[in-house]
């Protein structure tokens, strides 16, 4: 797998797709010291970490090469584990948008701004200025 340092050096994603397709030949080639379980580690870098640069398509042709592409219910599994990485994300950007709001309420608050004004100001509804105090 040190060969797989090679895509941190890449300049351009068609750079990450020669390293890739010059891995991929090495693995099939050298059965003997690329086991199933290296196959495996090299699919989950593929799907997870290089998809995103080289395309989905690109890397379902590496995946085929590799012959381990055709599990789809391990396919589906590495989507979901995106979509929930993605749906976290989206929660921790709303929660941080929110926590931001309410410091800046509550700077306003003492500055005493009226209720209905810092409300404008932060989006927060009166209800949750009214908790803050």
């Amino acid at each position: 797998m040190t060969k797989a340092l090679l895509i941190e050096k890449a300049k351009d994603n068609e750079q990450i797709a020669n390293y890739i397709e010059k891995i991929v030949e090495i693995i099939n080639k050298d059965k003997e010291n690329y086991s199933d379980n290296m196959k495996e580690i090299f699919k989950i870098m593929l799907t997870q970490i290089i998809k995103n640069k080289i395309g989905k398509e690109k890397t379902d042709e590496f995946l085929n090469k590799l012959n381990i592409g055709g599990d789809k219910d391990m396919m589906a599994v590495f989507e979901t584990i995106q979509q929930d990485n993605k749906r976290i994300y989206r929660r921790g950007k709303k929660e941080g948008i929110m926590e931001k709001s309410i410091e800046i309420a509550k700077k306003l608050l003492k500055e005493n701004f009226s209720k209905e004004k810092v409300a404008s100001l932060t989006g927060l509804t009166e209800a949750e200025i009214e908790n803050i105090k």
